[in-house]
């Protein structure tokens, strides 16, 4: 009678158990569905920024990779990260649009050939992280080493500065002008990454941002010397391994350079980074711009025919109030980048094929430079979130003063030949 009974009252609780299960089976796979469907362009990103550090720490330990190295690559991913979660912060759908997973794949492939030319010259790396290396920026890859040896400098000095202040040599106040410092050298760097759509500088920008970077960390260690203390050691940046970074007294230098002197002056630690919140670090002292360099003498170099466009003035206090108004509507550049681009392409194609003299060369490149300087001054005046219609008729018209100059250049001069 009681076994009876007892198998009734087992097979509810079989049936118990079986509906349990399956209830929580069918809990257990909600929870699995991961939000990585509503944002598959920046999981894309996500993912190849992860192949790419996975790659750079398996170099290191076969002994390809010096930590220096380590450093400035994996330094090249996090900028892509930093960007994209930027991007995503600010568009209603919280993924990349297709147009920025495309700007940060440029940025990635950029770095993957940063990686391939350090496997391949990789004494020469070694030697420029060590300041022993003379770049050669008509070459890309040395341009893409002097991109890594930046960021690993950058890095380097805010691990420097952290300590500093950990050991009580640096007050906060004192570390948040040294923080503002390195960030204006980052803000110049990412526009004008943004500015070549590439992981690529031109002679001009990589002169600017080295002033930059050296100003930085003379400013470091600046502040250490007010206070009579020593930097501690920094340990390994992020990314970096057992890597041990050099102390603020012997930051590694990016190494003596080629490139030529910028056309026009550059202030940059009053206008390059709008958003730094740079003071300066005596009371009341305002940061004035150099005087422009002498102009070479070795080749001069007739001006161009056409009248360029004079180039906007760089913001400042004193003209801040030539900024649009909050309810001016401003316009993407990414038109201008493209035309500009495809004018450029035009430009080394005729180069290839002979056409022009050197001053004309010289003449259409300048034309372009300007036309680069004015646009980031604009950038900079609207806080980077577009352009005027007028900015914009400013900026067509150098662009077709450039056009113009690529359209006249001289055809290529005939090679005689001995005809019996």
């Amino acid at each position: 009678m009681r076994r009876a009974a007892f198998l009734p009252s087992l097979a509810l609780f079989a049936l118990f158990l079986a509906v349990f299960q399956q209830g929580c089976g069918v809990k257990q796979t909600v929870v699995q569905q991961e939000p990585s469907e509503s944002a598959p362009n920046a999981d894309q990103i996500e993912q190849e920024v992860e192949s790419q550090l996975n790659q750079i720490g398996q170099s290191q330990k076969t002994g390809d990779f010096e930590p220096p190295m380590v450093v400035g690559l994996a330094e090249n991913d996090e900028l892509v990260r930093g960007l994209s979660l930027k991007f995503r912060v600010n568009n209603p759908t919280h993924d990349l649009t297709v147009d920025q997973a495309a700007y940060l794949e440029t940025l990635l492939n950029g770095n993957s050939a940063a990686i391939g030319d350090a496997l391949q010259r990789r004494d020469a790396w070694v030697q420029a992280f060590e300041g022993d290396w003379s770049y050669d920026f008509n070459s890309t890859g040395d341009r893409l080493l002097f991109i890594t040896v930046l960021q690993f400098n950058l890095k380097d000095q805010e691990n420097v500065l952290r300590n500093a202040v950990q050991a009580g040599n640096v007050s906060p106040d004192q570390a948040l002008l040294g923080k503002q410092r390195i960030q204006s050298v980052r803000d110049a760097e990412i526009s004008d990454f943004s500015q070549n759509n590439a992981l690529d500088l031109s002679s001009d920008e990589i002169l600017e941002l080295q002033q930059m970077s050296d100003d930085s960390g003379r400013f470091i260690r600046m502040l250490n010397q007010q206070t009579g203390g020593a930097f501690a050691q920094a340990p390994a940046p992020g990314g970096g391994g057992d890597f041990t970074a050099q102390t603020s007294s012997d930051f590694p230098s990016p190494g003596s350079y080629s490139a030529p002197a910028p056309s026009q002056s550059h202030p940059y630690w009053n206008s390059r980074s709008p958003n730094s919140g740079y003071k300066s670090a005596v009371a009341g002292s305002t940061p004035v711009a150099s005087p422009p360099p002498a102009t070479p003498t070795a080749t001069p170099v007739p001006p161009p025919t056409p009248t360029p466009t004079p180039l906007p003035p760089t913001p400042t206090a004193e003209n801040s109030s030539d900024s649009p108004s909050p309810t001016e509507a401003l316009l993407p550049s990414d038109s201008l980048k493209a035309r500009d681009q495809r004018l450029h392409q035009v430009f080394e194609s005729a180069q290839k094929q002979g056409k022009g003299t050197k001053e004309e060369w010289a003449s259409a490149k300048q034309l372009r430079h300007d036309f680069h300087q004015a646009l980031k001054n604009f950038l900079q005046q609207n806080q980077q979130q577009g352009l005027t219609q007028d900015q914009m008729d400013q900026l067509s018209g150098m662009l077709d003063d450039y056009e113009k100059s690529i359209s006249g250049l001289s055809s290529p001069t005939p090679v005689p030949t001995n005809e019996k």
